[in-house]
């Protein structure tokens, strides 16, 4: 517990450097809020600690509460806490089935133990859930923001995720909250850039809105203005 008021000072430390006056006076003090926090964070374990109890498992915060109970065959992780906050669900194995259980001190499931494998997005904040082969994104608060249809997920720093299904594309576009269906030839994602498909040889755009294509070459000539999806 005292940990964590210290990681909650050095954190307002650093916010509160970035208010002040003067670009000087404000680098200097940035840069020293900013190492004291990562010399603080280095120097401590902020992983929550796995609980066995009578041959079963559940997790342990920092501050000794219990998040899952030790109802469970297996806990398959744990996350940093400076990374990942104390409400994501614990990913949980019964019977050889996995499953997410709510951090509620109770075992709450929010997924139940019967897919074939669950791993999680630590960038993105999402989990991918997977049975016989196909995949489909999954929420921290159990939202489906797939189908169970893809074959593979392209991370990247971005709010776009290019997702594949057979020697289709389609992506997630994660500010939007947008899914579009994997039917597209080709798919080009650049930074800061609208995303390009292709599509039976036309090129084009998705429309932020609706998701659905745009044909590049008359939109790029025209007076038309839509919202596209971008990456950003």
């Amino acid at each position: 517990m005292e940990d964590f008021r210290t990681l909650q000072s050095l954190t307002r430390g650093l916010y509160t450097s970035f208010q002040v006056n003067g670009s000087s006076e404000e680098s200097e003090l940035t840069a020293q809020a900013n190492q004291e926090l990562n010399d603080f964070v280095e120097s401590r374990d902020w992983f929550p600690t796995i609980l066995p109890e009578n041959g079963k498992e559940g997790v342990l915060d920092l501050d000794g509460s219990i998040l899952v109970p030790a109802i469970f065959d297996k806990v398959a992780c744990t996350y940093s806490r400076v990374v990942i906050n104390a409400s994501m669900p614990i990913i949980v194995i019964n019977g050889g089935k996995y499953g997410l259980a709510l951090t509620d001190g109770k075992g709450s499931l929010l997924l139940p133990c019967e897919h074939d494998d669950i791993r999680l997005d630590e960038t993105h904040a999402f989990f991918h859930v997977t049975d016989g082969g196909k995949t489909m994104l999954v929420s921290p608060n159990g939202k489906r923001l797939t189908p169970q249809t893809l074959d593979k997920v392209y991370g990247a720093n971005s709010n776009i995720i290019v997702v594949q299904s057979g020697d289709k594309y389609g992506l997630l576009d994660l500010n939007a909250v947008l899914f579009v269906e994997p039917i597209y030839d080709d798919i080009q994602v650049e930074y800061e850039d609208y995303v390009v498909v292709l599509k039976d040889g036309i090129q084009g755009y998705l429309s932020s809105n609706t998701g659905h294509f745009i044909p590049k070459d008359p939109y790029d000539n025209s007076d038309d203005v839509e919202e596209l999806v971008m990456c950003y």
